[in-house]
């Protein structure tokens, strides 16, 4: 069975160059560092008559794991091409598969073909103990063969230590979400395949899809691209593309609501709060607060680029991750002169990135770390410093506003009239107001 997958995020500027000696991991947009990783390997299979001359004992197994929509198949496929060696892989997707039988199968055939790749798909998915065992024994007996094999997870945690050892999976790498660089090029590469209007500003929408994955990138460049359609327009625009994000990563409704005036603007303020906030921490975070609703139901969302813009400590970083997430509720205290009812989400996280520092950091003192003997005593301690912290990020966060009234008011209604700002719009509002 061959490998088939498709290299969605290539590098189209370097591929119509030729690949001349470059290596096919070249292609991929990102992730420089996994490539240099594999790259590497590949070296040493490659020309393994020189390593070998050398002492180096040749490496048997690698795995590669993340999260769903990384682009591990994608990786995995640059990979083997890279080694131009034979290929036997085992996929658990047909119906009425015999995995363990295709495994012995796959693994027999390799053996006698002498150096070739065996490569797993998704080895974490549905399976059991005796996977893993038919897996070992097989490594094994193909350890002087010059088999190597390639497995893709999803958790390494999943896989059972006995594999994770030299003369097995002899290194793990793990793929993680693009960085805010890499994630610029991915969108450029994804937005190359499409006809795009002046104003697309990909540093922008960058920015806005911090953190999120490959397969999440692309599906917001082709939903930009439906909307585009639907207007019978030629051109994918900045609106289609945030509208996009909105609709596909935040999930807030299409329609801004037109009745119901009060819960649109306690959902307002709420995101004014956010925004006004982080804001003051750090200049230019922001990349767009949006309020939007379906069904007389009010939604909105704040939207922050990578938080490198934090000065001090990783203390100091946290405590202003814990009062962003609590300024939408003091928004609404010191604006409406009301209890926020819709900010649980806010206070769930707030509440256990509190309980980290206290507990698992130890941040305020060892006498509340909570260990597995620890008494009712020490867990009631721990519970009353969370709250007792907790109430002063709330008081930091009402502080905060209370001082930047006049930023709060004017946030708040541009965004009520408008529902959605971007980054250059609250720099316009800042300028304006000559906030420090």
């Amino acid at each position: 069975m061959s490998v088939i997958c498709s290299m969605i995020f290539l590098d189209n500027e370097m591929a119509s160059k030729g690949v001349g000696c470059m290596s096919y991991l070249d292609f991929v947009c990102g992730y420089e560092d996994v490539k240099a990783e594999l790259i590497r390997i590949r070296n040493v299979l490659y020309n393994s008559d020189k390593f070998e001359k050398m002492g180096v004992g040749m490496p048997h197994g690698l795995l590669l794991y993340g999260d769903h929509g990384m682009g591990k198949t994608l990786m995995a496929e640059c990979f083997i091409k890279e080694c131009d060696l034979p290929v036997f892989a085992i996929s658990k997707e047909e119906p009425d598969c015999d995995v363990v039988n295709e495994i012995r199968c796959a693994f027999a055939e390799a053996k006698n073909t002498g150096k070739a790749i065996v490569f797993l798909d998704n080895l974490d998915d549905d399976a059991d103990a005796n996977v893993y065992a038919v897996l070992k024994a097989c490594m094994d007996d193909c350890q002087k063969a010059g088999v190597f094999v390639f497995a893709i997870a999803n958790d390494k945690d999943n896989i059972p230590d006995y594999l994770l050892r030299y003369g097995r999976f002899d290194k793990a790498i793990e793929l993680d979400n693009p960085t805010a660089e890499d994630t610029e090029k991915i969108l450029n590469c994804y937005l190359s395949q499409n006809n795009c209007a002046a104003d697309v500003d990909v540093k922008e929408i960058a920015g806005i899809m911090r953190g999120n994955s490959c397969a999440d990138l692309v599906m917001v460049v082709n939903e930009a691209a439906i909307y585009a359609c639907e207007n019978e327009r030629k051109e994918i625009t900045q609106e289609d593309l945030i509208r996009a994000c909105l609709r596909k990563i935040f999930d807030t409704p299409e329609k801004v609501t037109q009745g119901n005036n009060m819960e649109l603007l306690e959902a307002t303020v709420h995101e004014a709060g956010h925004a006004v906030v982080a804001e003051i921490f750090s200049p230019g975070i922001v990349a767009v607060t949006s309020v939007r609703g379906q069904s007389g139901n009010c939604e909105g969302v704040t939207a922050l680029k990578d938080a490198d813009n934090d000065s001090g400590s990783k203390m100091e970083a946290m405590e202003h991750l814990i009062i962003r997430g609590l300024a939408g509720k003091a928004a609404i205290e010191i604006v409406l002169g009301r209890v926020d009812m819709g900010c649980a989400s806010d206070l769930s996280i707030a509440f256990h990135r509190v309980e980290r520092m206290v507990d698992n950091l130890c941040a305020f003192g060892f006498e509340t770390y909570e260990g597995p003997q620890s008494s009712e005593a020490v867990r009631a301690k721990k519970e009353q410093l969370i709250a007792t912290q907790m109430g002063m990020y709330y008081k930091a966060a009402k502080k905060i506003l209370a001082e930047h009234r006049t930023f709060l008011d004017k946030v708040t209604e541009e965004l009520m009239r408008s529902k959605i700002l971007r980054q250059k719009d609250i720099k316009k509002i800042r300028d304006e107001l000559a906030v420090g």
